[in-house]
């Protein structure tokens, strides 16, 4: 990963988005949904907001002896979004948290269906025990508002001006989106349509925040 490590030549830790592996229909019609979901709420991961920063933990790049000093994993003790916990517990310390594209360098396969995208990405969408509940309440606003009310009145045959504007950016995002996956096809080019239930996903992650994480419980 020598591209990782000419990051931290601006950075302090580093994590990079991965290209994903979503081998069923149905994971390529929601993944791509909830991804985007992201990209509406905390914005390009090239910008990073230091109060809302994100991580993919799944692939990360740091100096070993400078983490060490400044306590190792102490961040993200105790959180189930621990990637998450870490970057923004670091980037309070002064620390220079950089996301990188690593989508032509790593290819991730999270799920092996949309149900299990839903149960898993699911527990941590509303990043739990990190994001505080004023975001959370303004993030859930913003998804239905943004992203799953234009579907649904579009869907119902009652599409305003303002709900066709907002579907022509949520379908140019897809441009933006389409070299996360190493395949595509129909489904991902229709997971706007699926934006309705990644509203209902996060709000229920919200709502009803969950411990468990691949057939595990945590107190």
């Amino acid at each position: 990963m020598g591209a990782l490590d000419a990051a931290l030549a601006d950075a302090d830790w580093v994590t990079c988005g991965p290209r994903f592996v979503c081998d069923s229909a149905g994971e390529r019609w929601l993944h791509p949904s909830m991804l985007a979901g992201l990209v509406y709420r905390f914005g390009p991961s090239d910008v990073p907001d230091p109060p809302r920063v994100v991580a993919n933990g799944q692939c990360t790049a740091v100096v070993r002896e400078r983490l060490l000093a400044a306590g190792g994993y102490r961040h993200a003790a105790g959180h189930m979004t621990d990637d998450a916990a870490l970057a923004r517990g670091l980037a309070r310390d002064g620390w220079r948290v950089g996301f990188r594209d690593a989508s032509a360098l790593l290819e991730v396969k999270m799920h092996d269906s949309a149900a299990e995208v839903w149960r898993e990405w699911g527990r941590s969408l509303a990043l739990p025990g990190v994001e505080p509940r004023a975001w959370q309440a303004a993030d859930v606003a913003l998804v239905w508002l943004a992203m799953a009310l234009p579907v649904l009145r579009a869907l119902a045959g009652r599409p305003r001006a303002l709900d066709l504007g907002l579907l022509a950016v949520r379908f140019a995002l897809l441009g933006g989106l389409r070299g996360a996956y190493a395949r595509r096809g129909p489904a991902f080019w229709l997971s706007p349509l699926a934006d309705p239930a990644t509203a209902a996903c996060l709000t229920l992650a919200v709502l009803r925040p969950r411990r468990e994480w691949r057939g595990r419980t945590y107190p």
